[in-house]
């Protein structure tokens, strides 16, 4: 994959050349030969002899599973479709027109710099029921928190609303990865919690993309718990990953799925298909009031096309633009749909489903 000559045992992938692109040909290829491997199984194991360990007891282990003896009193091991039902199932279309959203109370907002995140401010900015809004906001040696939100407000909306935000936001110096985030909010009422916090990077050589996505929301459920908050994580389809062949016309992910033994490659959906793993055991383990909104492909404002300040770092625009840089796609998407959300619609929807009843517990955008 590197175009070397040679390649020591014990060689690290990423010290030799690897980048983010050259390990998605890896576990594309490696899948391609029969070998279950994903982004993070690279990450986690560099060089060609661990990764080839791991490889081994891989196997071992799946060859294991299988020799094992059946016993008939022991407990079936879980099968994905069926994992966290009880929760899942209630999310059904018979129950819509009982579907009402209800006040927010004090909210804590996480990410809202981004471009999701920004326009979730707007439409708490002016709930009445929205009773304040913290935001958890990283102070920059350049400019400070309060200062960064009036600028992405005074750029997307022509109003920093100055009055709005004096009287209803209060901006807590900190991020999602804080270990210590319970004792930054230690008296700070919260009644929901709106997580748009998320690297979305599709790969990166260190773990930012895991300690933001699935760490962080580790520590959001820990003081959701804490302060007896409703807990919504702005999730995306992308977590349906990759089916077998054989499966995949079949299978189609829905509000009551959470795992159809999909093989999520890419570290970014990786991440965020465990941090929904891991809201759903809280809600059964723990009882958790929490949702998951799963959004699509963030594009402009539906009202006026605006679209977000930082453009050149959305995936998905980039893809299009490789596409028309080498005049073709792959055939494989000849008949595929294409999602677009709206980031204003799709903020208005966030704010509006993250007071529904708590037995809601994925929303999620069906083409």
């Amino acid at each position: 994959m590197l175009n070397l000559k040679k390649v020591g045992a014990t060689d690290s992938f990423f010290e030799i050349g690897g980048t983010s692109l050259s390990v998605a040909n890896v576990v594309s290829n490696c899948m391609k030969a029969g070998l279950d491997i994903v982004y993070k199984n690279v990450s986690d194991h560099p060089t060609p002899r661990a990764l080839a360990a791991f490889v081994d007891r891989r196997k071992k282990d799946h060859a294991d599973r299988r020799s094992r003896p059946v016993d008939g009193d022991a407990k079936k091991e879980t099968v994905p479709m069926a994992k966290y039902r009880e929760i899942l199932c209630k999310n059904s279309v018979k129950a819509l027109p009982d579907l009402k959203s209800g006040p927010l109370g004090t909210v804590l907002l996480t990410g809202p710099t981004g471009f999701l995140g920004i326009h979730v401010l707007y439409e708490l900015l002016h709930r009445d029921d929205v009773e304040c809004i913290v935001c958890l906001v990283r102070n920059r040696r350049s400019v400070d928190a309060d200062s960064r939100l009036k600028l992405l407000l005074e750029y997307y909306f022509s109003n920093t609303f100055d009055a709005l935000m004096r009287r209803k936001v209060r901006i807590v110096d900190g991020d999602i990865t804080d270990e210590n985030l319970t004792e930054l909010l230690r008296g700070q009422p919260i009644d929901s919690i709106i997580n748009c916090a998320a690297v979305v990077k599709h790969f990166e050589t260190g773990n930012l993309i895991r300690r933001v996505n699935y760490e962080g929301v580790l520590h959001l459920i820990e003081l959701a718990l804490q302060k007896k908050a409703r807990l919504i994580q702005i999730s995306t389809l992308s977590i349906a990953g990759f089916i077998d062949a054989d499966k995949v016309n079949s299978v189609i992910l829905h509000e009551t799925d959470y795992d159809l033994g999909q093989k999520a490659v890419i570290e970014y959906i990786a991440s965020k298909f465990e941090a929904e793993g891991a809201i759903l055991d809280a809600m059964e383990s723990h009882g958790l009031p929490g949702k998951i909104i799963r959004i699509g492909n963030l594009m402009g404002r539906r009202s006026d096309g605006e679209f977000q300040i930082d453009f050149r770092s959305n995936g998905f625009i980039n893809r299009l633009k490789a596409y028309k840089l080498i005049g073709c796609f792959p055939f494989s998407m000849m008949d595929t749909t294409v999602e677009f959300s709206p980031v204003d619609v799709t903020a208005r929807a966030v704010t509006l489903l993250a007071g529904t009843p708590d037995s809601y517990s994925v929303f999620h955008r069906n083409l």
